[in-house]
């Protein structure tokens, strides 16, 4: 049988490995976040996929007529899929049909930029100088995506376009840019984020954000809208400020969460802050069908507990569940946390921890194995080790959590 017809007779599975790499990475992605994950699990991901693009390799045309199909209602994964095989085949009119395609799709984009950061550097490098110096504006947004995931340096042109007035009327861009000097740890871009911290919005957000990577303190009191508003950045502001706030900062914030009745970002913050201090309140919170998962993970965070390994956990929520509880969520692998034995467990080791002293999993921030535990830690330990370690000095790089893991990028 020719090479052609065999490839043809073969349609079905490429068509069925387009559509299963979507949803990989879509797994992918959301693992990213998910506390039960691990840099190991998501590896693992990472070679299913690699395993797909490698068969999507044997029959790229076919694979790439399969993928345009889902083009007027794709999701990210989807828009991943194009993405890869648009900059495999190396034709221009391919991609700029897939840039396209993510402008007018925002909801899906994000695949489009994943798909910049895991593809080969030898077919992602050369567009970058194009777009980044681009009078389109959009361009100019994904090479800044590309080089934000990637953690690579635009060098001259990242200046020049914090600069550049037409960039400040595209809060998308602007918001990216400003990303970015705290992602690189560009210190000698922190007159830049100035003029954003006075706006309002995203690229406010990232100009505070970026100003306390690189060790500027004085940003913290700014953040302190973001972290009080319920919106989208909080989780974020959250996840900084409370690591790098002075301890009276972050307690007058805290009681302004309790008394605003925002409870899921009390834990989150108690977390963050990792002051032994706020264990009570969070043993407390375990009671509650919706929050006990989040409150035992701020319970480790702070302790360094495996609440399974030491038994603490129970299969059934410690109280009848309003409807909703039961719903899928980020902690649906998660088990229970069994609050009588956590609060009898914490009896027994309170004696080692220092109020007001922060903890990272059971050790003083300062002391804690960062390394160890972006290695070997859930994501949010990876996440707050990689964050802590930013901190550390504005010369430490800010490691990208959401990156293949076969990209490197450790700590």
């Amino acid at each position: 049988m020719p090479a052609t017809n065999r490839l043809t007779a073969f349609a079905h599975v490429t068509e069925q490995q387009v559509e299963d790499l979507a949803f990989l990475w879509l797994l992918w992605d959301r693992a990213a976040h998910q506390p039960d994950q691990t840099a190991a699990t998501r590896a693992k991901l990472e070679r299913r996929m690699n395993a797909h693009l490698n068969g999507l390799a044997v029959s790229p045309d076919i694979a790439w007529a399969r993928a345009l199909e889902t083009e007027e209602t794709c999701d990210a994964g989807e828009l991943f899929v194009l993405a890869m095989l648009a900059l495999e085949r190396g034709d221009p009119a391919s991609l700029a049909r897939v840039v396209a395609l993510s402008q007018a799709q925002p909801h899906a984009r994000r695949g489009l930029v994943s798909a910049l950061g895991w593809q080969n550097s030898a077919r992602v490098y050369p567009l970058l100088k194009p777009w980044i110096a681009s009078d389109n504006p959009y361009e100019r947004y994904l090479a800044v995506a590309a080089c934000s995931v990637r953690r690579l340096d635009p060098q001259a042109y990242l200046q020049r376009l914090l600069r550049d007035p037409a960039n400040r009327e595209q809060p998308d861009l602007y918001a990216r840019l400003l990303r970015l000097v705290g992602e690189l740890k560009r210190t000698d871009l922190v007159a830049e984020l100035r003029p954003a911290m006075a706006e309002e919005g995203e690229p406010a957000f990232w100009a505070h954000w970026s100003a306390l990577m690189l060790g500027e303190s004085r940003a913290c009191a700014g953040l302190a809208p973001f972290v009080l508003d319920p919106e989208a950045t909080q989780r974020r502001a959250i996840d900084l400020a409370f690591r790098a706030s002075p301890a009276n900062q972050a307690w007058d914030w805290i009681n302004q969460l309790v008394n605003s009745g925002q409870d899921g970002a009390v834990v989150r913050a108690l977390g963050a802050l990792g002051d032994p201090r706020g264990v009570n309140w969070l043993l407390t919170r375990m009671e509650e069908p919706e929050l006990a998962k989040q409150a035992a993970e701020a319970f480790t965070l702070i302790t360094g507990v495996d609440l399974e390994a030491a038994q603490l956990t129970q299969l059934s929520p410690p109280a009848a569940p309003e409807p909703d509880v039961m719903a899928v969520t980020d902690y649906e692998h998660r088990p229970y946390p069994a609050p009588e034995k956590a609060l009898r467990y914490w009896g027994g080791i309170r004696h080692r921890f220092t109020p007001g002293q922060r903890y990272l999993m059971g050790v003083p921030v300062a002391d804690a194995p960062l390394q160890a535990i972006w290695r070997d830690g859930l994501q949010p330990q990876r996440r707050a080790a990689a964050i802590e370690w930013a901190l550390s000095s504005p010369q430490a790089p800010y490691p990208n959590l959401n990156a293949p893991v076969g990209t490197g990028g450790g700590l």
